[in-house]
């Protein structure tokens, strides 16, 4: 996805891509917290509680993901993205 030098943005394109790239941090931030919690050590006294903590963390990152791949395929098809590289079939 690229904005091409030049490129007129009306406010609601901006602040649609603006929504976009926050909510790829907001599911880039989830990700790396649920690798943390995946890279702690299993303790017997902890168990539970970190089996509910990977499991809440792991559906956020779920639901985040459905989200942004939704919002790329809409922005895609009513073009307000662009392919930045050659997908064949797929590049307009």
């Amino acid at each position: 996805m690229k904005i091409t030098k030049g490129e007129k943005i009306g406010y609601g394109d901006a602040a649609r891509r603006r929504a976009h790239v926050d909510r790829f941090r907001d599911l880039e931030k989830a990700v790396e917290a649920l690798s943390e919690l995946l890279e702690r050590p299993i303790e017997t006294e902890t168990i539970a509680s970190l089996r509910q903590q990977v499991t809440d963390k792991t559906v956020y990152v779920l639901k985040r993901n459905e989200v942004m791949l939704e919002d790329t395929a809409k922005g895609f098809q009513e073009g307000r993205w662009t392919w930045n590289t050659d997908v064949g079939p797929f590049s307009r």
